[in-house]
């Protein structure tokens, strides 16, 4: 079962690492992005559902940033 949370967070966290790029941050409520996000209360469903299930939600966003090629620690 974890194995299938922790692809379910990284496909969330990849799907607004590419969208978001290095401005990409869980804690970020959608309604707060500049430029603004075409659905931010999907965004926010999305990250609800992160935080749920990742242990760290940070390093989950940390990892697809690296998986997308932005330049990360």
């Amino acid at each position: 079962m974890k194995e299938v949370t922790d692809t379910i967070a990284d496909r969330i966290a990849d799907r607004y690492a590419a969208l978001c790029g290095m401005g990409f941050h869980p804690d970020t409520r959608g309604d707060d992005y500049v430029p603004p996000l075409a659905d931010p209360a999907s965004y926010d469903c999305d990250m609800d559902t992160l935080f749920r299930l990742a242990a760290d939600p940070y390093d989950c966003g940390l990892r697809a940033m690296a998986r997308a090629g932005l330049p990360v620690g």
